[in-house]
Order: C-alpha cells, then structure tokens, then sequence
C-alpha cells in the first residue's frame, strides 16, 4: 500500500516556532513530528512513502532525502500554488491506481494501522475516515457515525453551540482511486473536509468511520505542542524515545555531560552531546536539544529547548518553549508559555512574561522586562559590537565565516595596503576565530603582522611599534565557560576603537558590499620576531631603570598560564629583578570552573610565599590586562591603593602640575597634592587620549595613573617598583602611610530604561554640589557620592565616602531610597 503524508503546512498558529520551517518539520522530543508518521507506517509495512509539500519544502527534502535512512522509500510531491488537502493528494497520487492511506504530517498518531485497513476492506469503504474522541471538539471536524459505522454527518471546526459529538477527524485517510480520479479536480484547490466528503453524501456514496482507541494530537497550535510533550512523557503515547535510558524515566543520547552536582529528575529526554554544569537543574516535563549546554545553576522545568541553544548561569526557564541556536544569557527568567524562535540572543538579567513570543533574530538587551510580543524588534543584524568589542558565542555567533566576513569588512574599512596587528590568547577556539579574521583581512589587500600568542599590552605596543593602522585580540571571554569568543580592536595609539569608528565597521559588515581585491593584490602575512625586545626598552623610557636595579627586588610572579608567560619574567629581569614565576608555561583551560580553582590557589599561594618570603607578590591575568599586587604582608591591593600610590610617585618625585584622577577615586591625594603644589583634577574613568604618550610622557605636565594601570599593567607595575625605591620602604608601608579612606561600592538594581531616569532626578533634586564628569557626582559638607549607570548591567553603582562612617552611611541610605522610588515604577 502507498502512503501520502501531508506535509506542506505553514503552521500560522505555531508561530514563532514556524517562522524558519514547516508544520511537520516542528521537533518533539527532538524529532520533527512529521518523522513519526514515517515509524507508524514503517511499522505496519507500509514502505512506499510520498510527501506532499508546499511551505518551504526544502526543509523536508534536505532531512529527509529518498528515505535510505530509515529504509523506507521516499519522494515528494511539490505545490507551486496551494492546492489544498485533497488536491495535494491528487497531485501526489500521480499514476498510482491502488488503496492508499492518506495521513496528516503535523499529527502524533499511535493507531494501530492494520485495524483500520482491515475494517476499510471488510466493509468494501470507498472512504474510511480513522476518528477519535477528543474533550475540546472545536478545533477539529466532529463527526457522527452510525453503529454499522457509516457516516451520518460532518461539522468542520464548529462553535460549542454547534458541538453534537466528541468524536473528531484525525486526517488519518483509506481511500479508492477512483474516488479522488471522479470526484477531485486535477490542479485546483480542493478539500476533503469542507469539499470531497460533502460532494460524496450528495452523491449517496458512504463513507465509514473507524473510531481508534489509540493515541492521537494534532500540533495545530503551541499549547497543543506543549501538551503533546506531556503527554509522550507520560507514557500516553508508544513510541520509541531517542536515546537510552539513563535513570528512572530519564533518557540521554550519545555523550551527554551531566555533572555529579546537577539534578536532572525524570520524565526528562536529553539530546546527543547536551550538557548540563554544576548545580545546573532539569526536572520533569522537560525536552533539551542537542548540543545545548546548560551552565552552573540554572534551572529548566516543563520546558522544551530546542538544538544548539546556551542557557546562562542561574538563568531560569519555567514552562517555555526555546527554539533552535540560541543564547540565553545569565540571570535570564523565561516564565510559563513564552515562546521564543530560533537566533535570539536574551541578555542578562532579563525578564520575558508570561505568554509571550519572540520572533527570530531578535535581541532581548540586558535588564529587559518584556512585557509584549516582540516581532518587528531590532534584530542582532544592527548590533555588531558590545561595550568591550565584536562579543558572541563560539561557533554559533562568532563562527569562522562570521570571523571572515568581519576581517573584510574591517579590511575595507581600513583600505589596501594597511597595516594590522593581529594576537590571541591560549587558547584552540581563538586560534581559530583569529586565522579567519586574518583571512578576511588579507583578502582585503591589507597587511598582517600576527604575533601569533601575545598579550594585549604587547597588542597595543606593536600597533604604536609598527606603526600599524589597528590590533585586533582575540579571546575567550571569562566567566562564560569558555564558550565566548571576544574581539578587541585598538586604533592607531592602541586604545579601543571610538563609536564613529565602530559604526563604520559595523555598516560594511552588514551591507557586505566589500572591494574585493585581486589574486595579485592580496595583502601579505608577516611574523615579527623583534617586538619583545622592543617592548623592554620602550617601557625603559617611562620608568627609571637604574632607581629599581641597585635594589635588585625579589618578585614573585604568578602568570597564570597566560600570554605574557614569555615577556612579564623577561620584563623584570631587564630592571635586574629576581622573578620567582609561579604558573610560568602557556596552557589552555578547559572550563570557567577550572580557573576559578586556579585563581584561589593562585590567590593563597602568592599571599603566603610573600609573607614567608617578605617580597612583592603579582599575578597577570591570562591576557595580560589584569595585574593583582600583593605586599610583602600578603595584603591585596586594591584598584584605589594602587592609582594612589602611582599618583604618589608622579607628585612627588615627578615634575607635573595636574594629577588627574577618575571620579570614583578616594581623596587621598588630596593633601598630597596641595602639599605638593600640584593640582588634583577629576576626570572620566575612561578619557580619550591622542596618543599613549600622552600616558606615560616623564615630561607631560599632567598625568593619568589610572589609565597608565589600565593601559598597559605591566608598566604600572615597574611604577609602583620605582616607587618603593625612591622611598627605601616596603611596598607594605608606604601602603599603610596614605591616608585613611572610608569609600565605599555598592551596586542597586536599575531596569535598562530607568537607568537615565535616575541620573535626571539625581543630579536635578540633589541639595549638594553637582558635577556631571562621569555620571552624577554630588559633593556635600560631610562627603561625596557618585551615582553611575553600568554599561552592560541594568545597575547602577554607588561611591560614596563620608569624613566619617556614619556619615558615609547615611548619605549612601538617602540616595539608595531615592533610586529605589524612581525605579519602583519600572519593576
């Protein structure tokens, strides 16, 4: 016997689900529904298998092909026009002139199909229509069948107060060929429901009823999806389940990672290579995808997670449905009947209510509360870079023909024959990412310099070096489990690229209309070799060489496998510096779990050798942009105690006139400066500098130590050496003599649009002085407080220091009320 399955639905009332593939294609349990219409007819013997199709029929043929795999043959029959159910199935049918079965492609049936077709012989039925009884009739066609098991009447889809059966059209045909060669037109649009079944009571033809026992959903919408879920978990259903089972109603496929400390509790089905972290939590009535990955702490209940989607830690996802390649980032709360489609990105701490649907491609920005579905929304196709740089998950954003395209439209943006450093961290997925961005650049016509492994202040000096025209790094992002890749760009003087700059970048990109070089104007690669030994004598010049090598300090250095494995020892032993490195090979990672390990055995062990040791203690992070002081008293210096003791040295012992510090900073120096007739300026945390000399200039009459500590780590460093010499006492001491601070962080909630809400009501009602540098800065007579957005958090920080505790307290409680009753309008 032949069978038609008719798979050419659009499936308008699955949407978002069904924005980038057809009805039957929509997967449950990790297969698309219309596959197990294929195991029901294969099951019965039923081999010869066409598909009817019409929406996006490409999907189907590209799964499925001629059907090899599950040994069964099949073609496929293509609409150009909609024909509908029983034109498509004229049109499918083509020559075939035998009893056929007809089903539905977007339907669960667990029927026993050998009943049917012995009661449609039996009773010699031109029509036998397979039923069922159903509680909620009205989405379907009710029929009344009489005890011999004809047909006495149709009603499509009826109201309640139409409603005169719970017996219902499961779509499930057995018909004659010469029905559909008599009564079906060739090519126009015909259906057996509204069309070819009244036209056969009109003409006295019967038409019989077999009411099924078994099981049977049609997917016509997504609660009826969310339930057909259930009810397979529920054992309502015989079928096979992918996998193996791996606990009590719990099923796995191949390579899944389940740790010892996540909960996974059953019925639960668990695709191919899913993973699920530390503390992570899957419990019953939940579908995960293939390839999904599952981070520390989150949770996923009564959920369905499509393939090859990331959910973030402590992220929470209750009763939803996720579709295919998304990222899910931290803190994200998905609550009961959202759906959202394939290719969004949901930032952190966003919050997406009940009930509503996010089409595809879109970006949700962090610290959302969306309330509303969101269709036409601005699409990740508008965003290119993050506060940081080009920022996405690896091999889903941030793929090698995603790294190639963004090295062409950098390349175009800088023009032939330009000049580009290009360097990487430790590790596999960035040397992958950077061999396609060079790719793309050199396809450009534009010249690389690739430093192969190499920190950022290396990146950013071989862009001043070399005179190059822009550094890229490449990176994988920290605290994400390794799975995001970052891209840092720095200009010319080696500070990250400018908005304007960033924009441009960001239109070619997406325009994609690129000046394609010629086989002969390809750009060159290059591999310098002397940019080290450069580096050591250009830091030479910012900090006093001799000072630092009669005392020829004993450091202990912790490199922490990083890339400045190979400069940070050979930095210090050029000052005539004794390093003791701790972690001094380049090794790669593989987990956020694993370094936040190492970072605490980095901590306690550097904290103990400089006590027992009585010296210096630093540890460089894996990029070389984070540098972590211990004194020789195993004491941690802080971001503040730092800037201060480097602005210490520049009032005292270097001829300047201005000391700029950023806002947030202690007033410490203060007294130091008006000692010192020096003028203490505040500015931005993040000013914009002409060129790095500007920085580190000995000559410069005013100075940045904090950008010189965040420019380039290394250097700050040999600074803070310098320093220690020209006092003659430990780097513990000259800590304990700066003045006493009370200054205080703190971070308050604030939803994305509130954020600016704040600033105005701040800075407009504040009873102090208001400066407005870098956030709102409001100056009382008992002390300061700083109101500032966070770039990426929906958050706001806090900094506030008082003549005295109290004071601090109070002015920190006054204005946490204050932003606490702006944004309660926004919760």
């Amino acid at each position: 016997m032949k069978a038609i399955i008719m798979a050419g639905g659009e499936g308008t009332r699955l949407r978002p689900l069904t924005c980038n593939r057809p009805k039957p294609m929509i997967p449950v349990l990790n297969r698309p529904v219309v596959e197990y219409s294929v195991y029901l007819l294969k099951q019965y013997g039923i081999n010869d298998i066409t598909m009817s199709l019409f929406y996006l029929p490409e999907n189907v043929v590209n799964y499925f092909g001629d059907g090899t795999f599950w040994e069964v043959s099949i073609d496929y029959s293509i609409e150009e026009l909609p024909l509908g159910t029983a034109g498509g199935v004229k049109l499918a049918l083509k020559d075939y002139d035998d009893t056929f079965i007809v089903l539905s492609g977007d339907g669960i049936y667990d029927f026993n199909l050998q009943d049917i077709i012995d009661f449609h012989k039996k009773n010699k039925s031109p029509v036998t229509i397979a039923l069922t009884h159903v509680p909620d009739p009205i989405e379907y066609g009710i029929v009344i069948a009489r005890d011999d098991g004809t047909i006495e009447r149709f009603l499509e889809k009826p109201s309640w107060g139409e409603v005169f059966s719970d017996t219902v059209n499961t779509g499930l045909y057995i018909i004659e060929p010469e029905i559909m060669e008599r009564f079906v037109p060739s090519n126009e649009k015909f259906d057996f429901s509204y069309d070819l079944f009244p036209l056969l009571q009109k003409n006295n033809i019967p038409i019989y009823g077999y009411i099924s026992d078994g099981y049977w959903c049609d997917i016509g919408n997504l609660e009826a999806y969310r339930k057909v879920h259930q009810d397979i978990l529920n054992g309502m259903v015989k079928i096979n389940f992918p996998g193996k089972k791996i606990g009590e109603d719990i099923w796995a496929g191949k390579d899944v990672e389940i740790h010892p400390e996540a909960t996974v509790t059953g019925p639960v089905v668990l695709g191919n290579y899913v993973k699920i972290k530390k503390g992570a939590e899957v419990s019953e009535y939940s579908v995960i995808g293939d390839n999904t990955v599952i981070h520390e702490n989150a949770s996923v209940r009564r959920s369905v997670v499509l393939h090859n989607t990331i959910i973030g830690t402590k992220t929470e996802i209750r009763g939803a449905i996720i579709g295919k390649r998304n990222v899910i980032e931290d803190t994200v709360s998905i609550y009961e009947g959202a759906v959202i489609s394939d290719d969004c990105q949901i930032g952190n701490n966003a919050k997406i209510a009940s009930g509503i649907r996010i089409w595809p491609e879109k970006i949700i920005d962090q610290g959302t509360q969306l309330n509303s579905d969101l269709i036409w929304g601005k699409t990740e196709k508008k965003i290119l870079f993050s506060a940081e740089g080009v920022y996405g998950s690896f091999n889903i954003k941030i793929t090698p023909e995603f790294a190639a395209k963004l090295g062409s439209a950098i390349g175009a943006f800088l023009g032939k024959n330009k000049k580009v450093i290009v360097s990487r961290d430790t590790t596999r997925a960035s040397r992958l990412i950077k061999r396609a961005l060079t790719a793309g650049l050199l396809s450009m016509g534009v010249e690389v310099y690739d430093l192969e492994i190499a920190s950022i202040p290396i990146n950013k000096y071989s862009v001043v070096y070399e005179n190059a025209d822009l550094g890229i790094y490449v990176q994988i992002s920290p605290h994400t489990d390794l799975q995001f890749n970052l891209i840092r760009m720095f200009n010319k003087q080696g500070f990250e690229l400018n908005n304007v700059e960033r924009r441009k970048i960001e239109n070619i990109f997406f325009r994609g209309d690129y000046p394609r070089s010629s086989a002969f104007e390809v750009g060159r690669l290059y591999y310098p070799t002397h940019n080290v030994e450069s580096y050591i004598m250009f830091v030479s010049n910012f900090v006093n060489k001799e000072i630092i090598a009669k005392k020829q300090y004993n450091v202990i250095v912790d490199c922490f496998y990083g890339t400045t494995t190979h400069i940070f020892p050979s930095l210090l032993a050029a000052f005539s510096c004794t390093a003791t490195v701790l972690r001094g090979q380049i090794r790669e990672f593989n987990s956020t779990e694993e370094i936040r390990n190492e970072s605490r055995d980095s901590i306690n062990g550097i904290k103990n050798l400089t006590k027992l040791n009585n010296e210096i203690g630093v540890i460089v992070g894996p990029h070389g942009e984070q540098l972590t002081v211990v004194d020789e008293d195993g004491n941690i210096l802080q971001w503040d105690d730092i800037t201060t003791l480097l602005g210490l040295l520049f009032v005292k012992y270097r001829t300047i006139k201005e000391l700029c510090i950023p806002v947030i900073s202690s007033s410490r120096l203060g007294k130091i400066a008006e000692e010192n007739n020096v003028i203490l300026k505040r500015v931005p945390k993040t000013p914009v500098f002409e060129d790095v000399f500007t920085i580190f200039s000995k000559n410069s009459e005013s100075v940045y130590p904090h950008s010189m500590y965040e420019y380039d780590p290394m250097i700050a460093f040999l600074l803070l050496l310098e320093l220690v010499a020209r006092e003659e006492k430990k780097l513990s001491e000259i800590r304990r003599e700066l003045p006493d601070t009370n200054m205080y962080h703190t971070v308050l909630p604030c939803p994305v649009d509130a954020k600016a809400v704040v600033m105005r009501e701040i800075a407009s009602t504040a009873n102090g002085h208001v400066e407005l540098i870098d956030g709102v800065r409001v100056v009382h007579d008992d002390g300061w407080i700083i109101i500032l957005p966070d770039t990426l958090q929906p958050s706001v920080h806090v900094y506030c220091e008082g003549i005295t505790d109290e004071a601090r307290d109070k002015l920190i409680d006054d204005y946490s009320i204050k932003i606490k009753k702006i944004t309660a309008k926004y919760a």
